[in-house]
């Protein structure tokens, strides 16, 4: 069995194509965990709309944030394979039985496999680095792979964690043990341009969000083998890592722990513009962040 985790959160209008994308699977043997993060929408109507057993709903009480969430439907697998599905994209018909005869077809030892997305607003392939099937060992996700891709994993391979343990960790660790096979194939539809506006973002700079933020900012960078492997063979990761750390200390006005990161960047010269949105945040705080998505947003409509 397959188990598919979809985490939502007041994405009540977008949530059946999601589900109706899973229940069109001509391979049968799922079971889909809705994690409702505490919805105040209709999402749970919705879901009443469904009279199927495969169909399990787990809802938090109140929003606790997409990483407890992701960790209640980890908790809660029932399959011998598992993958997340985000509640607004959607699962090409054949995607389960395509992947699932990787094993069978190539190497019975394969216990996790690799595909790629359709990005609907721009209609190419949202996973980039890659152009055949191969095997793929972490070391090589790390230096190849950027962007949305998608997959199954055998829920064996799942680390021992705890709720701070982000799910970048989560895939690095695994990815460790893993033997992945990438096949050079679209099975996911990745709608990129949902919630990507900037009304909706303004709408989450708060301390709460923030906080959160942080928190998952700390969990990255006390994975410490992790952060070493990103240095040596994904340095624009990390970079970007550090940016989004300097980014949420900034806001959040600790200084202090902005400079740290502002410092890693300027081992990158060549990182002058993440460079000088840091200093701007570092200056002016919240509204420094504001700016940079004001300008941001104003770059993407006339480009």
């Amino acid at each position: 069995m397959v188990s598919i985790i979809t985490r939502t959160y007041n994405r009540a209008p977008l949530l059946k194509r999601a589900i109706d994308s899973v229940l069109r699977q001509d391979y049968k043997d799922f079971e889909i965990i809705i994690v409702d993060d505490g919805s105040t929408d209709n999402t749970r109507d919705i879901l009443n709309e469904y009279n199927d057993e495969r169909i399990r709903y787990i809802r938090h009480s109140e929003n606790k944030g997409m990483a407890l969430a992701l960790h209640t439907g980890l908790d809660n697998i029932k399959g011998e394979w598992f993958t997340l599905l985000d509640s607004d994209d959607e699962m090409m018909p054949n995607a389960l039985s395509t992947m699932l005869k990787v094993p069978k077809e190539i190497d019975i030892r394969i216990n996790a496999i690799t595909c790629n997305c359709i990005d609907a607003y721009t209609g190419k392939f949202s996973g980039k680095g890659l152009s055949k099937d191969q095997y793929l060992d972490y070391i090589t996700i790390i230096k190849k792979c950027r962007g949305e891709f998608w997959g199954l994993t055998k829920t064996e391979l799942l680390p021992k964690r705890n709720n701070e343990l982000f799910l970048g960790a989560i895939w690095y660790k695994i990815n460790k043990i893993a033997i992945r096979y990438y096949i050079h194939k679209a099975l996911r539809i990745y709608h990129s341009n949902v919630g990507d506006n900037y009304s909706l973002r303004m709408e989450k700079i708060n301390s709460i969000n923030f906080q959160r933020e942080k928190i998952t900012v700390e969990s990255i960078f006390n994975q410490t083998e992790m952060i070493e492997d990103y240095k040596k063979y994904g340095k624009d990761f990390y970079i970007q890592l550090c940016f989004r750390a300097g980014i949420v200390y900034g806001v959040l006005d600790e200084k202090t722990e902005l400079l740290k990161y502002l410092k890693e960047l300027f081992m990158y010269p060549f990182q002058i513009k993440k460079i000088i949105i840091l200093i701007n945040i570092f200056l002016f705080g919240k509204k420094g962040y504001i700016i940079f998505l004001k300008i941001k947003e104003f770059l993407k409509r006339i480009y």
